[in-house]
């Protein structure tokens, strides 16, 4: 995902319109039964290739929103990431919305002639529908974890700094938002392995940053109380959360594991 992804519907269009022009053409021929009913399937390939050059362009808006939030989040600019990645999610919505509609297109077919292509077609978009929706899980997902670190550095902070009570309300909110992201990270059984393996790296980020959180909020609620001793019990829990092994997350693990330094025991 280090590489812009670029669609140019332009000349597709182009081509579907002449196509288009020619069926017109055939339509007033005086075709026979035989002839009509293939050009009412030509027609409904046409309109199925319409809507997959929609959804092609706007899988492509979102996985280039993908890469570029991925770079901000990984630069820990979270605000800005969540940004990035509500517009990629809204890219793969729109996407999933012209696969169904190419989907429905395609369903309209009735001739057997080109019974084998057609079905290669159709598993095609399915095998699209399910990136789409991997797609928009990671983009969700990310977009949630993103917001739970920017909260939970700020808690931090306010943390390290033995302002506990100003730590409590961050803290609940990160781990809130992890908790979401875990869900939203739900996603197709069936994936390319750089895709699957992004989304299952990232949702042990969400769950340890969530089990981190939690255990620094009731720190923080100790700390505020008074009571050291438990504190510290929930310190070392929360670190030991937020350092378990995500299986080679790279960069995100790092994230992860900068959290438990910054929110290291007083």
């Amino acid at each position: 995902m280090d590489e812009q992804v670029s669609v140019d519907p332009g000349r597709i269009t182009e081509h579907l319109d002449a196509a288009e022009r020619a069926l017109d053409a055939a339509a007033v021929s005086d075709p026979t039964a035989e002839q009509q009913a293939a050009i009412d399937d030509l027609r409904a390939l046409v309109a199925s290739f319409r809507d997959l050059t929609s959804a092609l362009e706007a899988m492509a808006a979102g996985f280039d929103g993908l890469r570029v939030g991925i770079g901000q989040f990984e630069n820990q600019e979270f605000e800005t990431a969540a940004s990035t990645f509500e517009s990629a999610t809204t890219s793969f919505e729109r996407a999933g919305g012209a696969i169904e509609d190419a989907t429905a297109d395609a369903g309209r077919l009735e001739s057997e002639g080109t019974d084998a292509s057609v079905s290669e077609y159709r598993d095609s978009l399915s095998d699209l529908e399910a990136l789409t929706a991997a797609g928009s899980s990671l983009s969700e997902g990310t977009r949630l974890l993103s917001l739970a670190f920017d909260r939970f550095f700020v808690a931090a902070e306010a943390y390290d700094d033995g302002a506990y009570e100003s730590a409590i309300e961050p803290f609940g909110t990160a781990r809130d938002y992890a908790a979401e992201g875990v869900t939203a990270y739900a996603a197709p059984d069936e994936l390319p392995p750089d895709v699957g393996g992004s989304i299952a790296s990232l949702q042990c980020s969400a769950e340890n940053l969530r089990d981190g959180a939690d255990h620094y909020q009731q720190a923080a609620e100790a700390g505020a109380n008074g009571n050291t001793e438990s504190r510290r019990d929930h310190e070392e829990q929360a670190a030991a959360a937020l350092n378990r092994d995500c299986g080679g997350a790279g960069d995100r693990a790092a994230t992860v594991r900068r959290a438990a330094r910054l929110a290291v025991a007083r």
